[in-house]
């Protein structure tokens, strides 16, 4: 784009259309006319949007020296840039540039001659070996009529630019000579390429890469996790604090009421510890941390002391856990944290699984079935916060394997021929429903044709668990009594022959995850009657829940699972062995 070929063009547009007179249609000529025009006025505005970023520069340059701090960076309502206020050197505007619009598209006329491509100049300052920034235009020092560079400073004259003849024109003297720096052109980064905007400083990038970093002010406080302190009678708490907007000459010092003590121990000039003496007993009282800049700023903080409580319930450990194993639950009324739970290195058979953070929190601990018919022991250790009591040992017994033979109870079948009424569902956002209370969502209800399922032409309904994102497919019994032993699922893979992955999971009726297992067959074949058990043994009233997988599991960069149905064909089970 160049300002001589445009105000060229305009002036032959208009000689052509004072030529031709009666019933010539002059609308692609107006056309032409209106689009030159808005390309003057567009580089009129770049010209104009460049003076100010170089004034603005050179605010940038000079709040890097004087040490000054940005308070706020506001961008402009049309998107075109940012208003940004300094503390000390007031505020500038700085224009990133943006598209112009398409204007519309004439007919061709006749080849001209083409002109010399436009050329927009890259103005930017240069850090030099004195420490000085300098003015450069294309990478290149600015120098005045002796050939001495020019400071990037608001106390030397700034640099001006214009379009003169369709050409770029810089002045370093207030307008007083002009050098042609370039031909006109357009382009959106001319001063500044980027500014970002941090959570502590403004970095602006400028068109040749210089970067120039600016910090944020940043509020007078003193920052801490909470104000609330748990320690015990005759103890000492430990508060660690940063300071924010503090300065070398800061004064940070603490004091307490009715029987606190406090004092303070900086490591730098923004961050410290404060020390709490609590009385004994405890009262009420308060400890005032205190925070005063150089220029009289003063930031506070108050802290309240509670006596922390921490207790086991030794009960808990009372009953005996069965050879199958369980979950040993175990109360611990407290307000602190950093107590320490440690199971006896020689018996891996303890887990510490949790805590779970209720009115009280409970320690839960897994312990894994014991084969052998001997009775067997372990210890667990809780150790209680500094100052607040003696560690705690506790021993879990569980009964050994009984040696008379297994009775077998429970057991049997899905009916899932029956879901549906027997009949095809097609909307995946339905729950279908067996006799017996089997459901499953995320899923259809499709025919097992005869084509690849011959052995299920009587009942040929059967659900098909989806595998996507928004449907991931499950099937769920009801409460189902006498424990489960084997459960054995019969499955086919419905789409491709990359394989299959489902997960089955056995609950409790409150939800809980008794056993979980994941099954993974790499090259699971389409249309295949799968039939894969699962030793679950699990006593008691349970829930069986199978859920797809192959969406959760999809790899399409290998290609080895992807995301597919599968249909649950059968689902049967044997009761708990005791």
């Amino acid at each position: 784009m160049k300002q001589n070929f445009l105000t060229r063009s305009l002036a032959v547009a208009i000689a052509a259309m004072m030529t031709f007179t009666g019933c010539y249609d002059d609308s692609d000529l107006q056309t032409r006319m209106d689009q030159a025009e808005a390309d003057i006025a567009e580089l009129q505005q770049l010209v104009k949007d460049i003076n100010t970023n170089i004034s603005s520069l050179v605010t940038v340059v000079d709040a890097l020296k004087n040490s000054d701090q940005i308070t706020s960076v506001t961008p402009l309502s049309d998107g075109s840039g940012y208003t940004i206020t300094f503390s000390k050197s007031g505020t500038i505007t700085i224009y990133n540039g943006k598209n112009g619009v398409d204007g519309t598209n004439g007919t061709n006329g006749a080849n001209g001659e083409n002109g010399a491509d436009g050329h927009t100049p890259v103005i930017s300052v240069k850090l030099d070996q004195d420490g000085q920034y300098y003015w450069t235009v294309d990478g290149e020092y600015l120098t005045d009529a002796e050939g001495k560079k020019i400071p990037a400073t608001a106390h030397i004259a700034t640099p001006q630019i214009r379009i003169n003849e369709g050409n770029f024109e810089i002045s370093y003297n207030e307008g007083l000579t002009w050098e042609i720096i370039g031909n006109a052109g357009a382009s959106d980064d001319v001063v500044f390429k980027q500014v970002i905007d941090g959570p502590a400083s403004v970095l602006f990038v400028l068109s040749d890469g210089t970067q120039i970093e600016i910090p944020k002010t940043q509020q007078f406080v003193i920052n801490v996790t909470s104000t609330d302190v748990i320690a015990s009678p005759g103890q000492q708490a430990f508060v660690d604090f940063t300071v924010s907007g503090a300065d070398e000459n800061t004064v940070v010092d603490a004091f307490g009421t009715k029987g606190y003590e406090a004092s303070v121990m900086m490591s730098n000039a923004s961050t410290g510890s404060l020390t709490i003496t609590v009385p004994d007993p405890m009262t009420d009282g308060k400890v005032y941390l205190m925070a005063v800049k150089s220029d009289g700023s003063t930031a506070a903080r108050i802290f309240s002391c509670e006596e922390g409580v921490f207790s086991v319930d030794e009960t808990a450990f009372a009953a005996k856990v069965p050879a199958a194993g369980g979950n040993v639950e175990v109360p611990v009324r407290t307000n602190v944290s950093g107590y320490m739970v440690m199971v006896d290195p020689g018996n891996q058979w303890i887990k510490h699984v949790e805590t779970k953070a209720v009115k009280t929190e409970t320690l839960v601990f897994s312990v894994e079935a014991n084969t052998s018919t001997e009775e067997r022991s372990g210890k667990v250790i809780i150790m209680p916060p500094m100052g607040m009591g003696m560690p705690a040992t506790y021993v879990i017994v569980q009964e050994g394997m009984s040696d008379t033979p297994p009775v077998e109870t429970g057991g049997g079948s899905a009916d899932l021929e029956t879901i549906n009424g027997g009949e095809a569902g097609r909307n995946n956002s339905e729950t279908y429903t067996t006799a017996n209370g089997w459901y499953s969502t995320g899923a259809v209800v499709n025919k097992l044709t005869a084509t690849y399922y011959p052995d299920y032409q009587d009942a040929p309904y059967r659900p098909k668990l989806n595998a996507n994102e928004y449907f991931l497919g499950t099937l769920t019994s009801p409460t189902l009594s006498g424990g489960c032993g084997t459960l054995t699922i019969t499955w086919a893979r419905t789409g491709t022959n990359l394989g299959n992955q489902f997960v089955v999971e056995i609950q409790g009726t409150d939800g809980t995850v008794l056993k979980s297992e994941t099954h993974v067959e790499a090259e699971a074949a389409q249309h295949v009657i799968n039939v894969t058990p699962f030793e679950m043994n699990v006593a008691g009233d349970f829930v069986v829940v199978i859920r797809n997988q192959n969406y959760e599991a999809n790899d399409r960069s290998t290609g080895t699972l992807v995301a597919d149905t599968m249909f649950v064909i059968d689902v049967d089970w044997t009761g708990y062995s005791e």
